[in-house]
């Protein structure tokens, strides 16, 4: 499949482009937090009339079931006008609800219902801003266009081109022609279903045509693809500011060692994400998973203890510490390496560290590539191919240093395959960790018993649990430090 490029177009030359920064992210379940669900572009303006103006466009599928999602995304990022693409608003009295519980205090929405089934457009924005609509119509693309008059003086323009036809190339070339000539800053962004990276595309390579005389400059926002439900996203999509790229680079180039100070600070400032300061947002009944189940009883069901979770997707659904932190007020650090996953685990708002990385099988920070498998998790691969995506992996000692925290209650490994690869690298006589649980594969079980035996470590349980149906099954072992009193 191609890349999906959303775009986004600015007027340069005496008027500045506006765009400053692009992030994108995307995801395959409806209830995660709404920016996880499809592309997400920041566009942000500075020094302006010594006014900062943060604008963001995201394409959610839908705002339906996302509204307060969005509300609270908002006001986390405090920005000054939303745009959205692809609402599903109707323009009927049924849409109040939707816009009620979406917009924060302070905030106004103008917006312009679907015309078939998915589309819909609308600007959410400060009341400060004084925006107005402006009435224009199009055959081939939807677009809500408005004009903000204080403090900044600014068109924006959200589109969306649901399909491609053979009108729609003349006709928005045309739209950006009256454009062009239209007083004060431009910014015309939105979603355009252009796969650029597609050589058989016609459509995309003759996106040229869009800014070809008018001093305007384009700017296309990747949304990556690959086969299975829903979608998914390359690790550069989350990506780093240009400096801290190249601090990970030099770390990676040199092979820092575990306690390197540069290492452990570049964890701190660009890896671990603190708690959300909101109420957690669950989509099942709380489960006790068996792997729970079992560490519950041999920590005689311990009150505020600290977990890690490496491999717990969600957040929720698959995860081994949630009931220590509902049921035993427990914390901890999550650590999950999927982008799609890690943006709906944020969306839970667990009392946790969190972290969008995977624990390193070597000594030294690195960048590797993954793939997703059957069932919806992801595994590291040996090499890089057209379905696989990157992620940084970093030593788990170094982790654990940049939360300057040692002492581990319970330690949940599941990383579908790389488990025994993973402790090797583990500093155990530096690192206090009570209990394990550690998935398995059949391959390796007795490699993986006698290393954990050497590290002081008694297996107390042996666990196989799934879906016989499915013909789905996993397999835990439940280590103990021998030191633990059972």
């Amino acid at each position: 499949m191609g890349s999906h490029f959303g775009l986004e177009i600015g007027k340069v030359g005496k008027r500045r482009t506006l765009t400053k920064a692009l992030t994108g992210a995307a995801s395959t379940r409806r209830t995660s937090l709404f920016s996880a669900n499809r592309g997400v572009a920041v566009i942000d303006q500075r020094k302006t009339h010594n006014e900062n103006l943060l604008i963001v466009l995201t394409n959610p599928w839908s705002i339906c079931n996302k509204a307060e999602d969005i509300n609270d995304f908002i006001i986390e990022y405090n920005i000054d006008i939303l745009a959205i693409t692809e609402t599903w608003l109707t323009g009927t009295a049924c849409d109040g609800p939707t816009i009620n519980a979406l917009l924060p205090n302070g905030y106004e929405i103008i917006h312009a219902p679907r015309r078939t089934r998915g589309g819909g457009t609308a600007l959410v924005y400060r009341q400060s801003l004084n925006v107005t609509h402006v009435a224009v119509s199009s055959a081939s693309f939807e677009v809500l266009e408005c004009v903000t008059k204080g403090p900044i003086m600014l068109r924006v323009c959200v589109v969306y081109q649901p399909y491609r036809t053979a009108l729609f190339m003349e006709e928005f070339s045309s739209y950006l022609a009256g454009l062009a000539t239209s007083p004060g800053r431009l910014l015309v962004l939105g979603d355009f279903n252009l796969y650029v990276d597609d050589p058989l595309d016609k459509t995309a390579r003759s996106r040229t045509a869009f800014n070809a005389g008018r001093d305007l400059a384009l700017t296309t926002v990747p949304q990556r693809e690959v086969k299975g439900k829903g979608r998914r996203i390359p690790r550069d999509m989350l990506p780093l500011n240009p400096g801290m790229a190249e601090r990970f680079a030099s770390l990676t180039k040199d092979k820092r060692e575990q306690d390197d100070p540069e290492v452990v600070q570049f964890i701190r400032d660009a890896i671990i994400e603190d708690r959300r300061p909101f109420l957690p947002k669950m989509s099942y009944n709380l489960y006790r998973t068996p792997q729970a189940a079992e560490v519950e009883k041999i920590l005689k069901k311990k009150k505020k203890g600290f977990f890690v979770e490496a491999g717990g997707l969600d957040g929720e659904r698959s995860s081994n510490t949630i009931w220590f932190e509902k049921k035993h007020g427990w914390t901890g650090f999550l650590i999950e390496m999927d982008p799609s996953y890690y943006l709906q685990l944020r969306g839970k708002n667990r009392h946790c560290y969190t972290a969008n990385a995977c624990i390193s099988s070597t000594n030294f920070p690195a960048m590797v590539p993954f793939i997703e498998m059957r069932g919806g998790n992801a595994a590291i691969s040996s090499k890089v191919s057209k379905n696989s995506l990157n992620t940084m992996c970093f030593p788990f000692y170094s982790m654990m240093l940049a939360l300057n925290r040692t002492k581990i209650d319970y330690f949940s490994l599941d990383v579908e395959g790389q488990e025994l690869a993973v402790l090797k690298t583990i500093s155990f006589d530096k690192l206090d960790i009570s209990v394990l649980s550690v998935e398995y594969l059949h391959t390796n079980k007795n490699k993986l018993k006698q290393f954990m035996k050497s590290k002081g470590y008694k297996l107390v349980k042996t666990l196989a649990y799934g879906n016989a149906a499915l013909s789905q099954w996993s397999y835990d072992y439940i280590f103990v430090k021998n030191e633990t009193i059972l």
